[in-house]
């Protein structure tokens, strides 16, 4: 399956969700603060949001108003209308794993327009718009990452979802220092993907218009920075797969749901601490995915760092590389925090951050890479030794079949690396790499 076709499975999902609703908004009289943007509909989990990014985590409730350029967080799923109700927005999480990209959490930033019925900043994940009026067109202006397109829904009910997810290129980063700063002048790579689920969209763009329709029709678009031009696709129809969802992402749903609703009635920090330690799988990592929404980069790196659990610690290495893969300057908070929390050399923390993103092609076929990962098996670091399993089974599938736990004792660990080198001898590539013989 292709990346393209996995990521459609994505959005059909938002069709289950959004079934039934039709809230209504109200007007908030005598309000002094910052302007109503739009109001807080269903919320499944937990819906959280911030006013600046200094700014405390705040739990916005069902019925609530959301003012102007709040950075909002869903956790997994929840409603929002806008202001004049024309706009039905639905925050959406990939809990199913359906796509082949980890798209863990949903956030938005509502702004004050009054030239169009919703001005929304998707700076993560998945979203579904949908249009809300009785009849006529709903006009969104989408900003992303340095674009401002404006879609127009042409008649009620016509729903459009999107993905936008970044990742930094595999390889070592091109690290710059200059006036004492160290930056990463290359971005990450950011693709959107946009999806007609029923009715007619149009997309205008600085440098494009399209028009697009729900399957059968032009109903797919995909758009990166690298070649800054939106792509469209002819689909006959959406796979039959998508719908309805299985009982057991119904299930998971309900359980995350059910567990994110505990960050409405204490301290955020004390219920990701018990649920770190949770004896549920789901719970571990799901606490790690809120560590990294959240931007709580100390604990999350001590999760990857200190965690007895290894799939708390496998879901830490996902989460971190969508935390650099987000945008510009991410990559450069985490080589911060390694200099000054961690009390990394500066050569150890770009070493790190390689080791986080991963080798490019041309490593790949090196057997060095392969010597150097199976030495950091043995690595002082817990988090180094996790790194280095974490790319070693996704880059030699035989690995899969050994036992090595980073958190295993010393005679342990040691006795797993043996396989890998019975595996991987020093100076040859993986199995599956090496020249077949005649």
């Amino acid at each position: 399956m292709s990346t393209s076709t996995a990521r459609l499975f994505r959005f059909t999902f938002c069709v289950f969700l959004l079934a039934g609703l039709g809230w209504a908004i109200r007007s908030e009289a005598g309000d002094k603060l910052a302007p109503i943007v739009a109001r807080c509909g269903p919320i499944p989990g937990v819906l959280l949001g911030k006013s600046a990014p200094a700014a405390d985590w705040k739990v916005i409730r069902e019925d609530e108003p959301i003012r102007k350029d709040m950075l909002l967080v869903a956790l997994p799923d929840a409603t929002i209308y806008s202001g004049n109700k024309a706009v039905t927005v639905t925050m959406l999480a990939d809990v199913g794993m359906r796509g082949p990209l980890p798209v863990f959490e949903s956030a938005i930033v509502i702004h004050d327009n009054p030239k169009v019925d919703l001005d929304v900043t998707l700076d993560r994940g998945i979203v579904v718009f949908s249009n809300a009026r009785e009849k006529g067109a709903a006009k969104v202006k989408l900003r992303f990452h340095d674009q401002s397109w404006l879609l127009t829904l042409h008649s009620p009910e016509t729903k459009v979802g999107m993905e936008v997810y970044g990742r930094h290129a595999p390889g070592r980063p091109n690290f710059i220092a200059k006036n004492g700063k160290v930056t990463v002048p290359d971005p990450p790579t950011v693709d959107l993907v946009l999806l007609v689920l029923k009715g007619s969209v149009s997309v205008v763009t600085a440098k494009q218009e399209v028009a697009l329709d729900a399957p059968p029709g032009p109903a797919k678009l995909h758009w990166d920075n690298l070649g800054n031009r939106i792509q469209v696709m002819h689909l006959d129809k959406l796979p039959p797969t998508l719908l309805p969802t299985s009982p057991e992402e119904i299930k998971l749903h309900k359980n995350l749901c059910t567990w994110a609703r505990q960050m409405a009635v204490g301290p955020i920090d004390a219920a990701l601490e018990k649920s770190l330690e949770s004896k549920n799988s789901y719970e571990r990592k799901a606490a790690v995915v809120v560590l990294g929404a959240l931007d709580k980069l100390k604990r999350l790196v001590g999760v990857l760092g200190g965690s007895k659990h290894a799939d708390a610690r496998d879901r830490s290495v996902v989460v971190l590389r969508n935390f650099i893969g987000r945008g510009p300057g991410q990559i450069e908070k985490v080589y911060d925090f390694l200099i000054s929390e961690r009390d990394l050399t500066d050569a150890q923390a770009k070493s790190a951050l390689h080791l986080l993103i991963g080798f490019d092609d041309e490593e790949r076929l090196q057997p060095a890479t392969y010597e150097v990962l199976i030495d950091c098996l043995k690595h002082s670091r817990m988090a180094v030794r996790e790194l280095a399993r974490w790319h070693l089974i996704r880059l030699v599938p035989d690995g899969k079949k050994i036992n090595y736990d980073a958190d295993a004792s010393p005679e342990e660990r040691q006795r797993a690396i043996a396989d890998w080198r019975a595996l991987v001898p020093a100076g040859q590539l993986p199995p599956h790499l090496r020249p077949k013989k005649k």
